[in-house]
């Protein structure tokens, strides 16, 4: 069963905050991605007898149940993929695994037909390097993506914009704001949520220190909480 937890007034139809989720499950065959599982139509209705909620007016979390041998899926690198119809791609959602209930949980802002995936992403320069797995993994959320040639440059410089992206996008941050420059809704987000100070003035497009990355990441860690994922790692 496909549980969800919907806000009220998060369908335009919806006047109750506990709505009854039906799905039917089709098959799915996909070069790029592996399917954990079969496509899922989600759908939400107010009863039996009325037409199906699609488009939300706040978002809904979803918890998805997986039956899989976590020896032979990398469940870091799960998420829920979307089936854009108009373009024949799927896109990914987000979601991360969650062991003690062994579900994936997703965020969605509508309903439509989704597919749990585990996602492959390598690149061409990052083989022999110390960080691979960790590049690869947060590649497969999305967070970074590298060059168009297939590289990633693991030991080349990063910008501010550059690293506050990937750091708004970590920590799945609302951009919903929208500027003149691709970055300008992630140093809006940035701001908003304490990264750095609103009236703070840098150049995007400079290279970043250690110290100022630090800087940044401590200012969020310091409200924060955090179980560490990974295993540390070493600097020698």
């Amino acid at each position: 069963m496909v549980q969800a937890l919907i806000p009220l007034n998060s369908a335009s139809r919806l006047s109750r905050a506990v709505m009854p989720l039906r799905f039917r499950k089709n098959r799915l065959e996909q070069k790029s991605l592996k399917p954990i599982g079969d496509i899922i139509d989600i759908k939400l209705s107010l009863d039996e007898n009325s037409e199906d909620v699609h488009q939300l007016k706040k978002p809904v979390d979803v918890e998805i149940p997986l039956d899989i041998d976590t020896d032979s899926v990398d469940t870091d690198k799960l998420g829920l993929f979307y089936n854009n119809e108009s373009t024949g791609q799927w896109e990914y959602v987000g979601g991360n695994y969650d062991a003690a209930s062994r579900t994936l949980r997703a965020t969605l802002s509508h309903f439509s037909q989704y597919c749990v995936m585990e996602r492959e992403i390598q690149f061409t320069d990052t083989d022999a390097h110390w960080a691979k797995s960790v590049i690869e993994k947060i590649a497969s959320k999305d967070i970074v993506s590298g060059y168009a040639d297939g590289s990633f440059n693991p030991d080349g410089t990063i910008t501010h914009a550059e690293f506050l992206t990937l750091v708004v996008k970590a920590l799945d941050f609302e951009t919903s704001y929208e500027g003149d420059m691709w970055y300008d809704t992630y140093i809006f987000a940035s701001k908003l949520n304490g990264l750095i100070a609103p009236e703070a003035e840098f150049d995007p497009e400079a290279n970043i220190t250690r110290e100022e990355m630090a800087e940044i990441l401590g200012k969020y860690l310091e409200t924060k909480t955090i179980e560490p994922k990974y295993d540390p790692i070493t600097f020698i």
